[in-house]
């Protein structure tokens, strides 16, 4: 028997997380660069309370992040 384990609370980081790696994946937006990882460390550095918040994020805060900022230097 499996058990599979579900938050309800709507306020619950991990449900925040899974929706916006669906919302930029290739089915939905398709947000190129926006995977996990990048996600988390958005809602690690609280740059990212709810999903549209994605929209209010600048250049900057974006260029700031680790992940990206290894990705551009591997780009560069």
């Amino acid at each position: 028997m499996d058990v599979a384990y579900r938050c309800l609370n709507p306020s619950c980081p991990k449900q925040l997380e899974r929706l916006l790696v669906h919302f930029a994946s290739r089915g939905a937006m398709d947000i190129e660069g926006l995977g996990e990882s990048v996600v988390g460390e958005l809602l690690d550095k609280k740059l990212v309370k709810d999903l549209a918040d994605i929209y209010f994020l600048k250049k900057e805060q974006l260029l700031d992040l680790d992940l990206l900022q290894i990705k551009r230097r591997i780009i560069y």
